[in-house]
């Protein structure tokens, strides 16, 4: 199974907001992409 993670305009601009203040979370969402791009269950 294939898929592709498609980030909308809205999370994208609130992911950029948080990550000022959680300096980890875009390689921590990128870990998680990634993960599921592998093993989507």
């Amino acid at each position: 199974m294939s898929f592709d993670v498609v980030a909308t305009d809205i999370f994208e601009r609130k992911i950029k907001k948080l990550s000022k203040k959680y300096r980890s979370i875009i390689l921590d969402l990128t870990q998680i992409i990634d993960e599921l791009s592998v093993n989507p269950t």
